[in-house]
């Protein structure tokens, strides 16, 4: 089904983001997560020929101008970040009219998975909590707040080293000179 818009009311429908499914040079694999503000797939791009994650905005959310702006922001905070613990985004775009941000796929487990197995020792934890720390420094020394640190937030990678994803709920010093009220999309809560 194609995404339509009427002129007399704001209903919109979206493709399913189906297995094989071409977004721009990206094929989709599989559904991999789905948070407050979008689903993440996993896909193929066939340009570099790697597999990377596209996180697209929620259907419901691309009618509010308020939630594509704050997605797009997501997108360019965690852009100017350059750090082995914060995930990095490749690019942005829009498919059929859903924002979406190519970002590095992060092979492994959320630190919330690892936690539940309950096999994470204390040196194992204190190591973690070490390079999230120095990746949220980093991420201060740019003036991003991220706001939302939790072990689902946090992916650790095949060498078992955290990455800080979704900036969804981050704040800049640029966010300050914003004088607009926040919307409902401000008040999304991720699991």
């Amino acid at each position: 089904m194609m995404a339509s818009k009427s002129n007399d009311d704001e209903t919109q429908s979206f493709v399913a983001l189906a297995k094989d499914t071409a977004v721009s040079h990206y094929t989709i694999i599989d559904k991999i997560g789905s948070g407050g503000m979008g689903d993440v797939y996993l896909a193929w791009d066939t340009e570099l020929e790697r597999t990377v994650a596209l996180k697209f905005l929620h259907p419901h959310l691309c009618k509010d101008e308020d939630c594509r702006k704050r997605f797009k922001r997501e997108a360019q905070a965690t852009a100017r970040l350059d750090h082995n613990n914060i995930v990095t985004v490749h690019e942005v775009g829009e498919f059929r009219d859903r924002p979406y941000i190519v970002m590095q796929y992060v092979e492994g487990h959320s630190l919330r998975h690892i936690i539940k197995q309950g096999k994470l020792s204390l040196e194992q934890a204190i190591n973690l909590a070490i390079q999230i720390c120095e990746g949220l420094r980093e991420a201060h020394e740019l003036g991003i707040t991220h706001r939302d640190i939790k072990p689902s937030n946090i992916l650790l990678d095949s060498r078992g080293n955290p990455k800080l994803v979704d900036f969804g709920l981050a704040s800049s010093v640029l966010d300050c000179l914003m004088t607009s009220v926040p919307t409902d999309c401000h008040n999304i809560q991720c699991y």
